[in-house]
C-alpha cells in the first residue's frame, strides 16, 4: 500500500469513465487512440486519481512526485519550466491534440 501523493505535470488530463469496460480495457491494453499518440510523440502517459470513480488518462511530461514515500520539493526557475511547456506543447499539437497543454497539480489518494 501506498501513501496519499501528488504529481505536478505538464500537458494533458482526460477523464476516465470507469463504467466503460471498452474504454478501460483499450487503457489497459495501451491500445486507446491518445495513448498510441503519446507514444508516437514520445511523451509520458499514466491514469490515476483520488480513487476509482476519479480515474483520469493523463499525457505529457511529469514535472515530479511529491508526498510521504516521494519527493517533499522541488525547485525550478520559469525558463526550465518553459522550456518543458514548450517541448510538451510542440509533441502534442504535433501528432494531433487540438487541446493545449496546462500545469496540472493532481493529488492521488493512498490506493
Amino acid at each position: 500500500m501506498s501513501a496519499d501523493s501528488f504529481k505536478v505535470f505538464i500537458g494533458l488530463r482526460f477523464d476516465i469513465d470507469f463504467t466503460n469496460e471498452d474504454e478501460m480495457e483499450k487503457i489497459e491494453n495501451e491500445t486507446d487512440s491518445r495513448i498510441e499518440l503519446a507514444k508516437k510523440a514520445n511523451l509520458e502517459y499514466f491514469t490515476g486519481g483520488r480513487d476509482e470513480e476519479d480515474d483520469h488518462l493523463f499525457i505529457g511530461k511529469v514535472i515530479d512526485n511529491f508526498g510521504w514515500e516521494y519527493n517533499a520539493h522541488k525547485q525550478m526557475d520559469l525558463t526550465e519550466m518553459s522550456e518543458v511547456y514548450k517541448n510538451v506543447s510542440e509533441k502534442i499539437s504535433g501528432v494531433g491534440f487540438k487541446e493545449a497543454p496546462r500545469i496540472h497539480f493532481q493529488f492521488f489518494g493512498d490506493q
